[in-house]
């Protein structure tokens, strides 16, 4: 190293090897310059002096090199200096990067709380703040190894904004979350648009599937239903050892179904009260546990429930065979596990839907803590549906009244009556009530905190 030092310093003296004969020197005037320059750390101009010393008295070329080699001392012992100083500033730059991802992973936190108490402006906000601290910085520091799920986080924003109608904000999101994400390749085409064009929702999703396809199935389970496929069959519905209601039990031949994998969650329905402004999520309460998002919505009533799924059919562009609610036919044999959980005669295997021992599938007066409880967290019967006993009660398609005794085949239920059919129990029915077979009524335009609804829709 020191070699190099001088190599390199010497070619910045060259010059003077080649001093004119016979000029005028002081060999004690230049050693006395290159030490002042020496003691003010000026050591290129330290050693020209030292080398035109050398020039000006060939004898004292000891003396010289002296002064040299202590000038290259010093100079490693600067270098050396500057080197730890580098490593302190690195080391103090990575302490504040973590600090900082320490700082964006808590927004982001926050903000997933905020969603889901329904915040979303709040929570909006503190992902913008993410994005500012992650933008711009070097590749693979710390920060920039955050910055693809700041870019994930801000797709549920463009999401919203976008299921509900208001395109031009998002726009914007999308166009953060795609400078995260892919250096803002995919959403050029959203700086040109009008809010009231109501054909770029298709786009909206095309595009926000294409940035991250994960997150965009993620975003559309939270916020629309997940339909689970039923092959048909022939069961016994009903109990003949049941409430009078439930009998007499007899044989049902239903056709090919799909039913949602949980009941509609308030998540999914504020999302339809946004776009269509119908009422305030707060006017579905009080609730003494407040609304979150992965609860199921309560307080709706059977005419409530069709205006959402006509909604729904609306927004996915559905005309035909839509969404709908189940029949009490499809509800009872979907909640029986179809014919997975049921014998070779077609008679359900379990008392609840999915056990004998309501505990492991339902939440009910004796585990509920007086209060709804977030879908999906038991255990799922043998068609992989959830909460189908306990829970909240949910409406079914049918008018209600009592059973045929004769084989039926898909059938609607009565054509005409006054209370809707509900099924399953609620949080706080004893566990007797959330059985598979219980039958319960409700005008349809009653609403209360333990009743729901879940989707269905013809396979």
């Amino acid at each position: 190293m020191r070699l190099l030092l001088c190599l390199f310093l010497l070619c910045a003296v060259a010059p003077l090897a080649a001093q004119p004969q016979g000029s005028p020197c002081d060999y004690s005037l230049l050693m006395r310059q290159g030490d002042v320059f020496y003691q003010e750390a000026n050591y290129r101009a330290a050693l020209k002096k030292y080398n035109a010393a050398r020039i000006c008295d060939p004898g004292q070329s000891a003396a010289v090199n002296a002064a040299i080699d202590r000038l290259f001392t010093a100079i490693e012992k600067q270098r050396d200096e500057a080197q730890r100083l580098r490593r302190v500033a690195e080391a103090a730059l990575l302490a504040v990067e973590e600090a900082t991802v320490q700082i964006v992973e808590t927004l982001l936190r926050d903000a997933q709380a905020d969603i889901y108490n329904f915040r979303y402006d709040e929570a909006f906000s503190k992902l913008h703040n993410a994005a500012r601290l992650v933008q711009g910085k070097t590749p693979g520091s710390p920060l920039d190894l955050i910055r693809p799920e700041v870019g994930k986080s801000l797709m549920e924003s463009a999401f919203f904004y976008a299921e509900t109608g208001s395109f031009l904000p998002a726009a914007a999101e999308l166009r953060l979350a795609d400078s995260l994400l892919s250096g803002g390749k995919v959403s050029t085409w959203t700086k040109s648009i009008a809010d009231t064009d109501t054909t770029l929702l298709p786009r909206f999703r095309e595009t926000l599937s294409t940035l991250d396809s994960a997150t965009y199935h993620r975003l559309r389970l939270r916020y629309y239903p997940d339909m689970v496929a039923v092959k048909g069959g022939t069961f016994w519905m009903g109990d003949k050892e049941g409430d009078d209601s439930e009998r007499p039990e007899h044989s049902v031949t239903l056709s090919d179904f799909s039913i949602a994998r949980t009941e509609v969650t308030f998540w999914q329905y504020n999302l339809y009260l946004e776009a269509t402004g119908i009422k305030k999520l707060e006017e579905l309460g009080p609730l003494s546990w407040g609304f979150n998002g992965d609860n199921p919505v309560v307080n709706v009533s059977w005419e409530d429930a069709v205006e959402y799924i006509n909604w729904v059919n609306k927004q996915e562009g559905i005309a035909a065979e839509g969404y709908r609610l189940p029949t009490e036919a499809e509800w009872e044999y979907a909640a029986g596990g179809g014919l997975v959980d049921r014998d070779s005669e077609g008679r359900r295997k379990y008392e609840y839907a999915g056990s004998d021992v309501l505990e492991l599938v339902g939440w009910f007066r004796d585990n509920s803590q007086n209060r709804t409880q977030p879908v999906g967290q038991k255990q799922a019967n043998g068609l992989g549906l959830y909460d189908m006993s306990g829970n909240v009660w949910e409406w079914c398609s049918d008018w209600y009244g009592g059973y045929p005794e004769s084989a039926q085949q898909d059938p609607p239920g009565p054509l005409k009556g006054s209370n809707r059919v509900l099924r399953g129990g609620g949080w706080s029915n004893p566990s007797g009530v959330c059985r598979v077979a219980i039958r319960y009524a409700g005008t349809p335009g009653a609403r209360g905190s333990n009743g729901g609804f879940r989707v269905a829709r013809q396979f």
